[in-house]
C-alpha cells in the first residue's frame, strides 16, 4: 500500500511538473521543492522549479525566452483591450435608432425588446474582454443592471397595460372550486398584484439563472451513490486506511443523522453541503427540474422526491365529462396532503441543528419559511427580494385556498407563518434595514431605487428620485442619463401620468451629454422631444459648439429632418453670440478676437437656406453696427464680407431699391447695407491713400560728397532723373487716389434719401415686444454711429484734401456740415465741432499764405 501511494504521488508530480526523458530520481523518492509562491510571480516559480529539478539538462535560456514572450503577449492583449473603443459608447447610437424606429405607441414593447437585446449584446462583448480596466468593469456592472431593469419594465408593464384590460372585461367566477390548482389559477387571473409579484420573482430567477453555478456536483462526481465514503466505511469497517474525525452513523437512510445524532463521513458531509448549495442555487434560478436531476445524479432520490410535495392538488375528473360517466378516468395531479407536507417542511426548515442553511432554505422556499430563506439569501439585494416575495406569494395563495377549498381539513399553518405577510412597502423597508451593510447600501443606489419604484408602481417617488439624481449629483454618468432619458420616453409612450417638468429636465441633461459627443442626428432627435422654447435654446447651444466645425451643414439638416424650427434656432444662435461679451482684453488694432471670430462665423448658419436671406442681411447689419460702435473696424469689415451679392438678388432689390415693394424690414436692411458698404469702402480707400501718401513717396537721392568724381556726377544725374520720373508717377497716382477717396467720402456724406444710416420709411406698426426692442436698439445704434462716423469721415476728408493742398475745398466742408438737407451739425458734439473748426482754420491760414482770402478766393486790390 505504501509503494502504491508513493507511485501515485510520483505520477502526480510528473503530470504537474513534467517528466524528463531520464529522471535522476527513483520513482518512490519525492522531490522536496521550496515554496516560492508568496514572493515570486508564477513564471519565476516555474523557472526556479525547473532549474531545481533538472539542472543543466533543461535549457533555461529558452525557457526564460518563452516566458518573456508569454508575458509580452499578455501585455499586448492588455494594451489592445485598453486601446479598443468602449462598446458601451455605441449604445447612444443604438438606442437612438431603436427609439426612432418605434415612434408610435403600437411598437412600445417591440422597442423594449430591442433595447434589451442591444444591451445584452453589448454586455456579452464586455464580458469577453480580458484584463478589464476599472472603467470596463464599472460599465459592465452598470449595463447588467440596466439590462435587467429593461426586462423588469417589459414584464410588468406588459401585464399592466395589456393583461389588466382583459381582467376588467372578464367576469371572475368566485364559485367554490374542488381544485387547489383551479383556485390558484383564478386568483392569478383576478389579482394583478399577485401576478406582478410572480413576474418579479420570475425576473429575479432569470437574473440568477444567468450566473454560473460553481457548486454543481456534476463537475466533481460521476457516481450515482449517495454518501459513498460512508457506505465504503460501513462495508469495510476496520479495513480502511483513513477514517472520519468524528463518529459516523451506522445506517445509510437520510434520517440517520437526526435519529442517531451522528454525522456522515467528513468527505460526504462536505459533498452534501455542496449538493445542498447547488440544489438551492438551481431553485433560486427557477430550475426545479435541474435541481431534481442533480439530486438523482448524486444518488439522493429522496431529496428530489421532497420537491414534489408542494404541488397543488387537482382532480381533472370533476371537469371531464367522459370521466364523470365512467368512460375515461384521469389521474389526479399534485399532493392531496399538501398542507401536511408543508407542516413537515416547516419543521425541517426550523431545524438548524440537523440541517445546513441551504437544505433548510431549499424546503423553506416551498413552505413559506422566511427566516430560513433570509439565512441563505442575505448576500445580495436580488436574493433577499426573491426570498421575501416567494413567501408573500405562498401566503397569498394559501389564504385563497383556505377560504375556498371545499375539502379543507383541520390542519393549517402555524401563526408564525401568517405573521410574515407584508406589503411591498414593508418588504423593501426590511431589505433597506438588512444587517448586511452592503445590501443595505445597495438598496439605496439609484438603479435599485428605480427597480423598487417600478415594482411598486410608485411613479411619484420615481419622479422625486430622478429630480434629485439629475440636480444634486455633481457629475452623473452619461450612460445613467441615457437610461433615464429613455425611461422617460417609455413612460411618455405608455400614457402614464409622468411629470412633464421632470421629463424635460432629464431630456435636457441627456441633450447636454450628446452635445459633448457631437452627433447631430442624436442631438436633434432628443431636442425635438422638448417644448418649443427649450428646443430653440438647447439646439442653439449645440450649434455654438460647432460654429467652426465642418459638420455645420449636418447640424442644420438634422434639425430640419426632425421638425425643429431651424430659422428661429439659427437666429437665436447668432443673436446669443452677438450679445456675448468677452472678459479678455481687447486685441491690438487690426486683430480680431476669438469671440469676435465666432460671432462672424456664426452668420454662416443664416446663409444656408435662401428662405433666410432677409434674416441673414438683418443680423449681419446688426453685427457690423455692433463692431463699428466698439471701434473694431477689421471685425466689421470681416462680418460685412459675409454678405454675398446674391442676397440682394434673392430679396429682389435690383436698381430700384428705394422704390421697392419689399417689406419694410427688408427695405430698411438693404438701405442700411448700402450705407455700411459706402462707409467701409471709404475707409478702405482712405487706408490706400494714406499708404500711398506716406509710405509710397519716392525718396530723393543722397547728396554728393565734396569734390565728387565725374563718374559720381553722372550717376547722380541719372538718379535725379529717375527720382523725378518716379515722383511724377507718384503724384499722378496720388491725384487719382485722392479723387477716388474724396468721392467715397462724399458718397457717405451725400447718401441719397434722408442721409447716411437714416431709414427712408418708418418702422412697422404690428411689432411684438421682442421685435419692438430690437427696432429700438437698432435706432439707437444707428444714431450713435452717425455721431461717431460722420465727424470721423469729415475729419478724414479734410486730412486728405489738406494734405494735397486743396485748402479751399477744406473750407467748404463747413457748408456741408451746416446744410439743412443732411443736418450733420446735429450729430456733432461741442468737442468734435471745435476740432473740425480748428482744422478748417488751419486750411484758411494756408490760403492766406497763398495770398488768398480765408475762403480761398483771390484778393482784389
Amino acid at each position: 500500500a505504501k509503494m502504491n501511494v508513493n507511485e501515485s504521488v510520483q505520477l502526480l508530480e510528473d503530470a504537474v511538473y513534467g517528466k524528463p526523458a531520464t529522471s535522476p530520481y527513483p520513482r518512490n523518492k519525492r522531490i522536496n521543492r521550496p515554496n516560492y509562491s508568496i514572493t515570486l510571480a508564477q513564471h519565476e516559480i516555474l523557472k526556479l522549479q525547473y532549474n531545481d529539478t533538472f539542472g543543466d539538462t533543461f535549457n533555461s535560456t529558452a525557457f526564460c525566452s518563452m516566458m518573456d514572450d508569454t508575458q509580452m503577449a499578455e501585455v499586448s492583449a492588455y494594451e489592445r483591450n485598453e486601446n479598443r473603443p468602449n462598446p458601451v459608447d455605441s449604445l447612444y447610437d443604438l438606442f437612438f435608432e431603436i427609439v426612432q424606429s418605434h415612434e408610435t405607441d403600437i411598437g412600445l414593447f417591440n422597442m423594449l425588446t430591442e433595447l434589451i437585446q442591444v444591451s445584452s449584446d453589448t454586455l456579452e462583448t464586455l464580458q469577453s474582454f480580458d484584463n478589464k480596466s476599472e472603467n470596463i468593469l464599472r460599465d459592465e456592472h452598470w449595463l447588467q443592471r440596466e439590462r435587467n431593469t429593461w426586462r423588469l419594465l417589459y414584464c410588468l408593464y406588459y401585464d399592466r397595460l395589456m393583461e389588466r384590460y382583459e381582467d376588467m372585461e372578464t367576469n371572475i367566477d368566485l364559485t367554490v372550486a374542488l381544485s387547489e390548482k383551479n383556485i390558484t389559477q383564478k386568483l392569478y387571473s383576478s389579482c394583478a398584484l399577485l401576478r406582478e409579484t410572480q413576474l418579479v420573482v420570475d425576473w429575479l430567477e432569470q437574473i440568477a439563472g444567468e450566473l454560473p453555478n460553481v457548486q454543481n456536483p456534476k463537475q466533481y462526481t460521476d457516481w450515482t451513490v449517495s454518501c459513498e465514503n460512508t457506505l465504503h466505511h460501513l462495508q469495510c469497517e476496520g479495513k480502511t486506511a483513513f477514517g472520519s474525525a468524528r463518529p459516523m452513523v451506522k445506517h445509510m437512510d437520510p434520517d440517520a443523522p437526526c435519529r442517531e445524532k451522528l454525522s456522515f463521513h467528513d468527505l460526504d458531509t462536505e459533498d452534501q453541503r455542496r449538493l445542498a448549495k447547488s440544489v438551492f442555487l438551481d431553485i433560486r434560478s427557477g430550475k426545479l427540474e435541474e435541481a431534481q436531476k442533480t439530486c438523482c445524479h448524486c444518488g439522493e432520490y429522496w431529496r428530489a422526491a421532497i420537491f414534489e410535495g408542494w404541488r397543488l392538488y387537482h382532480d381533472p375528473n370533476y371537469e371531464n365529462t367522459a370521466a364523470q360517466t365512467g368512460e375515461v378516468k384521469l389521474l389526479p395531479e399534485g399532493n392531496p396532503n399538501r398542507i401536511l407536507w408543508k407542516l413537515c417542511a416547516w419543521k425541517m426548515a426550523e431545524n438548524g441543528h440537523s440541517f445546513d442553511v441551504y437544505t433548510r432554505a431549499t424546503v423553506g422556499v416551498f413552505c413559506g419559511h422566511l427566516q430560513s430563506l433570509i439565512g441563505a439569501c442575505s448576500d445580495s439585494w436580488e436574493d433577499l427580494l426573491w426570498a421575501y416575495l416567494k413567501v408573500q406569494i405562498d401566503i397569498r395563495v394559501e389564504t385563497e385556498i383556505n377560504h375556498n377549498y371545499i375539502y379543507n381539513t383541520e390542519h393549517t399553518m402555524m401563526d408564525e407563518y401568517w405573521k410574515n405577510r407584508m406589503s411591498l412597502e414593508q418588504v423593501f423597508a426590511e431589505i433597506a434595514a438588512c444587517r448586511n451593510k452592503n445590501v443595505a447600501a445597495d438598496s439605496r443606489t439609484p438603479d435599485r431605487l428605480i427597480q423598487q419604484y417600478i415594482i411598486m408602481d410608485d411613479l411619484p417617488s420615481l419622479i422625486k428620485g430622478i429630480e434629485v439624481w439629475i440636480t444634486d449629483s455633481e457629475n452623473p454618468s452619461g450612460h445613467f442619463i441615457r437610461f433615464l432619458a429613455h425611461l422617460v420616453l417609455f413612460f411618455r409612450k405608455t400614457g402614464r401620468n409622468f411629470n412633464e417638468n421632470t421629463s424635460n429636465k432629464v431630456l435636457e441633461c441627456y441633450v447636454h451629454v450628446l452635445i459633448k459627443k457631437g452627433s447631430p442626428p442624436l442631438v436633434a432627435y432628443y431636442t425635438s422631444q422638448l417644448p418649443k422654447k427649450r428646443q430653440i435654446i438647447l439646439y442653439s447651444q449645440f450649434l455654438e459648439h460647432h460654429v467652426n466645425s465642418n459638420i455645420r451643414k449636418q447640424c442644420l439638416e438634422a434639425g430640419e429632418n426632425v421638425g425643429l424650427q431651424m430659422e428661429e434656432i439659427t437666429r437665436y444662435t447668432v443673436k446669443t453670440l452677438r450679445e456675448r461679451r468677452s472678459l479678455e482684453e481687447t486685441p491690438l488694432q487690426g486683430n480680431i478676437s476669438e469671440l469676435d471670430s465666432l460671432k462672424i462665423v456664426s452668420l454662416d448658419y443664416l446663409f444656408y437656406s435662401p428662405q433666410q436671406a432677409s434674416e441673414a442681411l438683418w443680423q449681419t447689419n446688426f453685427l457690423v453696427r455692433s463692431f463699428l460702435s466698439e471701434g473694431k473696424l477689421e471685425a466689421a469689415r470681416a462680418a460685412f464680407n459675409k454678405i454675398i451679392p446674391e442676397i440682394l438678388g434673392i430679396l429682389n432689390a435690383g436698381n430700384t431699391i428705394l422704390e421697392s415693394d419689399l417689406p419694410i424690414r427688408d427695405q430698411c436692411s438693404i438701405r442700411e447695407y448700402l450705407c455700411l458698404k459706402a462707409y467701409l469702402e471709404a475707409q478702405d480707400n482712405f487706408n490706400d491713400w494714406f499708404q500711398h501718401f506716406h509710405h509710397s513717396k519716392p525718396h530723393p537721392p543722397s547728396p554728393l560728397q565734396a569734390e565728387p568724381t565725374f563718374t559720381e556726377k553722372v550717376a547722380m544725374d541719372h538718379k535725379t532723373k529717375q527720382y523725378e520720373a518716379e515722383l511724377e508717377r507718384w503724384a499722378i497716382a496720388l491725384q487719382r487716389q485722392t479723387e477716388c477717396t474724396k468721392k467715397m467720402f462724399y458718397n457717405v456724406l451725400d447718401f441719397p434719401g434722408n442721409g447716411w444710416l437714416v431709414d427712408a420709411v418708418d418702422p412697422p406698426k404690428d411689432l411684438n415686444e421682442e421685435e419692438q426692442k430690437e427696432w429700438t436698439l437698432r435706432e439707437q445704434q444707428m444714431d450713435n454711429l452717425r455721431k461717431v462716423c460722420i465727424p470721423n469721415v469729415v475729419l478724414l476728408l479734410h486730412t486728405v484734401m489738406h494734405s494735397v493742398g486743396e485748402y479751399q475745398e477744406c473750407v467748404m466742408l463747413a457748408n456741408v456740415i451746416m446744410t439743412d438737407k443732411n443736418k450733420f451739425h446735429k450729430v456733432y458734439s461741442k468737442h468734435k465741432l471745435s476740432e473740425l473748426l480748428n482744422k478748417i482754420a488751419e486750411s484758411s491760414l494756408a490760403l492766406l499764405d497763398q495770398k488768398k482770402d480765408a475762403w480761398g478766393y483771390p484778393i482784389c486790390v
